[in-house]
């Protein structure tokens, strides 16, 4: 159980850093440190409960960390990514999303305590533990905030990146 905690928390970092600037057909969940594997390397219970779940998968590759797999793949022209745990339980599932297909809850949000701040194009959904959250960053005048956003609306800023601002002039 600390194992699957750590992980977690491993998992929330990366998602942090990298699904809050998603580029389109870009993959969203990659956990620090992970190595590449071929799928042979992956743990039967993994390639099975897999196969089972995303049949029509297709360019899967697999990387590792520890007792974890993280697969990236195409499914119905998008691209996804998920964690398993080594005995093949799914840990949390990602994709790129265009921001026009966020939740309405959620746009009312953004809108109404974030009028001032550009909001992206794409944001990375994660469904994790049975929750779905979006991760973006929305770009003000003087900084940046990296958003969760719930499906129900709610809203809280995970980072706060001050802008540095050139004065002066150019000669």
């Amino acid at each position: 159980m600390k194992k699957i905690t750590i992980v977690f928390a491993a998992l929330a970092i990366a998602i942090g850093v990298k699904a809050s600037n998603p580029l389109p057909n870009s993959y969203p969940l990659e956990a620090p440190n992970s190595v590449t594997v071929d799928a042979a390397k992956v743990t039967y219970k993994v390639n099975a409960a897999f196969a089972n779940k995303f049949k029509k998968a297709q360019n899967v590759t697999w990387r590792t960390v520890e007792d974890f797999y993280f697969a990236n793949f195409e499914l119905n022209s998008n691209n996804y990514s998920v964690a398993y745990s080594a005995q093949g339980d799914m840990l949390a599932l990602s994709r790129i999303i265009p921001a026009s297909q966020l939740p309405l809850a959620v746009v009312s949000s953004l809108e109404e305590r974030f009028a001032g701040y550009k909001i992206p194009n794409n944001v990375t959904e994660i469904v994790m533990q049975g929750s779905t959250n979006y991760y973006l960053t929305a770009e003000g005048a003087t900084r940046l905030l990296q958003l969760k956003c719930s499906t129900d609306g709610t809203v809280s800023v995970e980072k706060k990146i001050k802008k540095k601002i050139l004065v002066g002039s150019v000669s």
